[in-house]
């Protein structure tokens, strides 16, 4: 299974060159395109809020501060 929000994620746009390969693989491979994949906290705060999270509001629930 994979998201389909994958290809046009704020989170992975605005973080994918800062995370080191193996981050970026784990986030892609659990969340993405994994058995995470419904569990996702981006796709979640959607559907609660009603409008899409801030890009560094991680897959995970984690926001992340200052570029990091």
């Amino acid at each position: 299974m994979e998201c389909e929000k994958l290809l046009d994620c704020p989170f992975f746009a605005k973080y994918k060159d800062l995370m080191e390969g193996d981050t970026y693989r784990l986030f892609i491979d659990s969340y993405c395109c994994g058995a995470l994949t419904d569990r996702c906290k981006r796709k979640t705060y959607e559907k609660t809020h009603g409008e899409a999270p801030p890009d560094n509001f991680s897959p995970s629930g984690y926001t992340l501060k200052n570029g990091k």
